[in-house]
């Protein structure tokens, strides 16, 4: 709150208090906007996923639609906000679980084909973050010093066994 001064009290003109206001201002605001920029200054929202979209290149990392909601008071249930993936300036939000994903591989080292299918597990799949998953989203700002959007969620794990599967055991089926 800038109080007027219009009178002055003796060394404090107006001019001065002016001053004094507008360098005190610059300097808070400069220091919020330094810490944002060097990724310290952070905003946590609880969001619900709408939509996943995959990569152009990397087919097992999506950018992830999302609208932020409120929880209701002793509920699992949750209220939808106005903050969404397409109001201006929020954009996709990104799954940091899927940062080192190839198209040969996820989380490190799991094997896939091009179709996702783990290669150790033939059968299943891996598969984004489903819609309507509540996540704990991060806005803060990127190295080009606009907003980022992302969150950590684990992909699920989708499938089943091939039929006509049998195992042998000493010698017996089973």
């Amino acid at each position: 709150m800038k109080p007027n001064i219009s009178n002055g009290f003796g060394a404090l003109t107006p001019t001065t208090w002016r001053e004094i206001y507008d360098t005190v201002t610059a300097v808070a605001e400069g220091s919020r906007g330094e810490r944002m920029y060097q990724g310290y200054g952070r905003e946590w929202i609880l969001a619900k996923i709408t939509s996943a979209t995959p990569g152009a290149s990397v087919i097992t990392q999506w950018q992830y639609g999302w609208t932020q909601v409120l929880r209701v008071a002793g509920q699992y249930t949750f209220n939808t906000q106005l903050i969404t993936s397409a109001t201006n300036g929020y954009g996709p939000a990104f799954n940091l679980l899927e940062a080192n994903n190839t198209n040969a591989s996820v989380y490190g080292g799991i094997a896939v084909t091009t179709g996702r299918e783990l290669v150790n597990s033939p059968g299943f799949y891996f598969d984004p973050v489903p819609t309507n998953t509540v996540v704990l989203l991060r806005l803060s700002r990127t190295a080009t010093n606009t907003i980022g959007c992302d969150f950590t969620a684990p992909n699920p794990i989708t499938g089943a066994c091939p039929t006509g599967i049998t195992t042998y055991y000493d010698g017996g089926t089973y």
